[in-house]
């Protein structure tokens, strides 16, 4: 299975690293199944950093043998126990012990309903009826040094507006 990660450089080493802002599933290495969205993501990144150049990471994931021997959490669509997840990475009022998570990610929409529900604006009930008709993105996350070892990087290519 391929997985994508976009990026300003290439990664051919993916590391765990510490977010400088809070995110959806926590620290760790961000991915994707769709080529797409990591397009999406290397622009965002190299406009964002400002060096390098937007760039396309592709890696087998040998997410089988990953399922038999890790912890992992799949978050199949936005529910109530995705949304307390990832209000509770974002706040980072918790630590979840999986070596990869896997779920949609809360793109700009979301984020809004996700701080009408973090405000009081919305209860769950009514913020998971915003988000279901969300075509959401998917991510997947590589928390802990062990899931890295399911990841084998295949090549990089920049990625042209």
């Amino acid at each position: 299975m391929i997985l994508y990660h976009g990026s300003n450089m290439v990664v051919n080493r993916p590391e765990i690293r510490k977010p400088s802002r809070p995110l959806d599933f926590g620290e760790g290495f961000y991915t994707t199944f769709s080529k797409d969205q990591a397009c999406i993501w290397s622009s965002r990144v190299f406009e964002r950093r400002e060096f390098g150049a937007p760039i396309l990471n592709m890696y087998e994931y040998d997410r089988d043998k990953a399922f038999e021997e890790l912890q992992i959490k799949v978050f199949d669509e936005p529910d109530e126990e995705w949304l307390s997840f990832i209000v509770s990475n974002r706040m980072m009022e918790s630590y979840h012990d999986f070596d990869i998570v896997e779920g949609p990610v809360a793109n700009d929409t979301v984020y809004s309903v996700l701080i009408g529900f973090e405000n009081g604006v919305f209860t769950m009930t009514e913020a998971i009826a915003r988000l279901k008709p969300e075509k959401l993105a998917d991510q997947v996350l590589f928390h802990t040094p062990k899931s890295l070892s399911y990841l084998r990087f295949i090549e990089s290519e920049e990625v042209l507006s």
